[in-house]
């Protein structure tokens, strides 16, 4: 859980980051879906979002977290 809380994203991750966080955070729900979020909604969604990415940086071999 430490390392959760202290993690950065890295360098050469950092655009791919931000474009799932748009398309997680504003597109899909939006467009594809059409649902909007209350602001707690945003919030566990972005939760959500940041734990599965750290997940999947912790999995991909290529980058050392």
């Amino acid at each position: 859980m430490i390392k959760y809380l202290t993690y950065r994203v890295p360098d050469n991750r950092r655009l791919h980051y931000v474009f799932c966080l748009f398309m997680i955070m504003a597109i899909i729900p939006e467009y594809l879906i059409g649902i909007r979020f209350t602001n707690l909604g945003q919030v566990l969604n972005f939760l959500i979002f940041d734990v599965f990415y750290y997940i999947f940086l912790k999995m991909d071999p290529s980058d050392d977290v």
